[in-house]
């Protein structure tokens, strides 16, 4: 698994790096399928947190705590992500649980359980949303303020649906109708 560590307003050293390594290399024996993991670590109004993203086979992780001890909220957030890693096993493993085509389509599938995929596509996931009109600067906004990689909402200069997304440098992407 690869694992990267960003600090902001914090710097990484060896013990924190290999504590940090060690405790999400833990996780990779939930699931064959993950890949890799990015853990922030950041100082926040005297608060020491750790955030950690990880994609796992077409779903993706995401855990957060805040402590006063670092190692502590490295710790916790662990923990949150275990949970989740234990809960997405446990739907893999009950045969008759209807999230088990989502798991699966997604391309998490244990070992010991044989395989059943078609090559038809499937819907895997579907999300509502409120369609409030806002500007393309509102929306960059909004975006921020979340932890979603893409926000849409409906453009309130022309009336069309417009998609503002984070790109990999940082920067915004607009996807609009022409």
């Amino acid at each position: 698994m690869q694992i990267r560590i960003t600090g902001r307003h914090l710097e990484i050293t060896p013990a924190i790096r290999e504590y940090t390594e060690k405790k999400i290399s833990s996780l990779s024996k939930y699931l064959d399928h993950i890949m890799e993991a990015h853990v922030i670590l950041k100082i926040e109004k005297n608060l020491q947190c750790c955030e950690i993203k990880m994609p796992a086979g077409g779903l993706f992780l995401y855990g957060e705590e805040k402590g006063n001890d670092l190692y502590v909220s490295i710790d916790k957030a662990v923990a949150r992500m275990e949970r989740q890693l234990k809960k997405i096993k446990a739907k893999i493993k009950s045969k008759n649980h209807k999230d088990i085509q989502h798991i699966r389509s997604g391309g998490i599938i244990m070992d010991d359980e044989p395989s059943d995929e078609s090559d038809e596509p499937r819907l895997v996931r579907v999300d509502r949303f409120a369609d409030k009109p806002m500007s393309v600067k509102e929306g960059m906004i909004q975006l921020d303020s979340s932890h979603d990689d893409f926000i849409v909402f409906t453009n309130s200069e022309d009336n069309q649906v417009n998609v503002v997304y984070r790109r990999f440098d940082g920067s915004y992407g607009l996807i609009a109708k022409n």
